[in-house]
């Protein structure tokens, strides 16, 4: 459930006078998010994938250990769950855009997820 005091992702202000690197990308995911709210369901199916992989008896009790129920797809909510814990599909194609479009390592979007408010709002952290 989201807080009352969040902005929505719509409404959130992005500058448009910097030369950030960030910025227009985060302008290009508001438009995803805004004209395409479709494509967060495919990052979400595509996360929650049934993946086939080697049998092993060393591997697949601890695979056992990790893999929990899947939720259905309309509970994308709830999906936070799946994937990188804690993460949901929304803020994953938002860490996956920045790794491409910007060329992030994972080190640099830990600092831009932790430290930076505006990403942070837009990923409703």
């Amino acid at each position: 459930m989201l807080e009352p005091f969040l902005i929505p992702i719509d409404k959130i202000e992005i500058p448009t006078n910097s030369r950030s690197r960030l910025y227009p990308t985060l302008i290009g995911l508001q438009e995803i998010f805004k004209r395409k709210p479709d494509i967060v369901d495919l990052v979400l199916k595509d996360l929650l994938a049934d993946y086939s992989h080697t049998t092993n008896d060393l591997i697949d009790p601890i695979l056992d250990e990790l893999i929990v129920p899947r939720p259905s797809l309309e509970d994308h909510v709830s999906a936070s769950d799946y994937g990188v814990p804690g993460m949901t599909a929304w803020q994953t194609l938002v860490a996956i855009a920045l790794r491409q479009a910007i060329n992030y390592s994972h080190d640099d979007l830990e600092v831009e997820f932790n430290h930076n408010d505006l990403l942070r709002e837009l990923l409703r952290i």
